[in-house]
């Protein structure tokens, strides 16, 4: 079978084809490899040469074993021969029979959906976003909330316990000690919000040319007083907040039918590494 699990060797030739697939530079790919790389790449080989990848990131959802299909690429001298689609079909039998709940991705480009669709995906994550600009708060004094860094340890656990999320992806701690070193390059991380020495809400940050990217915020507070929050904490300009919420298709899935019975909701993933 042309298809198989990678191993320690295929390393250089998989870094080879992210850099050509995906543009991804060394930095990225040699932290990628320290974090996430368990010999967990599917291969597909023609003549003994690596031509369509995909690794299989495992994590949790509701506690059940799902696996992040990360990275689907193929050379470009062998696209259009079925080999990703006969990769994602062995992906989801070797799953299915080890009693995961199912696969799912983040399509890189919106015309991408129709093709997983046809490979039996179908919409289930979602998030929300919402824009506010500095010009929004002419006033920004008369604020009791106090903004505190997190370790990835520390969000990790308050992620999965406090502040966890019906549906949600649970990654492990080395996920997000890969996404700090990622997408901080500026000025970001994780961190709290606290009122009266309480903690009342987390995410992760990080800014680029004076405007903020919080990527993730889980908290019940409105989203005017993380902005104003912000603006008061930083030199930023814009700010783009991603919440849970129906509003916006981020990912996609495909059940294991004997492994989960209920489809009928929506799910929350973040920090896909996308």
């Amino acid at each position: 079978m042309p298809i198989r699990f990678s191993n320690h060797k295929d390393i250089p030739k998989l870094r080879q084809i992210m850099k050509i697939v995906f543009g991804d530079n060394d930095l990225f790919l040699d932290r990628f490899f320290q974090y996430k790389y368990k010999n967990n790449a599917l291969v597909y080989e023609i003549n003994n040469e690596i031509v369509s990848i995909a690794f299989l990131l495992d994590s949790l959802m509701e506690n059940k074993p799902i696996s992040y299909i990360y990275g689907c690429g193929t050379l470009p001298q062998y696209r259009g021969k079925g080999f990703m689609n006969e990769i994602l079909s062995y992906a989801y039998q070797i799953r299915n029979e080890q009693n995961f709940v199912g696969l799912c991705l983040v399509p890189a480009s919106d015309s991408l959906f129709h093709y997983y669709r046809s490979q039996g995906f179908e919409n289930y994550f979602y998030r929300k976003k919402t824009n506010y600009l500095l010009s929004d708060f002419p006033n920004l004094k008369g604020q009791d909330l106090l903004l505190k860094p997190l370790s990835p340890n520390q969000y990790f656990e308050l992620r999965n316990q406090e502040f966890s999320t019906p549906n949600s992806l649970q990654w492990d701690l080395k996920h997000y000690e890969l996404v700090e070193k990622e997408y901080v390059n500026e000025k970001g991380g994780f961190f709290e919000v606290t009122e009266n020495q309480k903690i009342v809400g987390i995410g992760f940050f990080y800014t680029h040319h004076f405007k903020t990217y919080i990527s993730e915020l889980l908290t019940k507070l409105t989203l005017n007083q993380i902005a104003k929050l912000f603006f008061n904490s930083l030199e930023t300009n814009d700010i783009e907040i991603y919440t849970p919420g129906k509003e916006e298709c981020y990912g996609m899935i495909k059940w294991n039918k004997n492994a989960h019975s209920d489809s009928q909701n929506y799910g929350y993933l973040s920090f896909a590494l996308d």
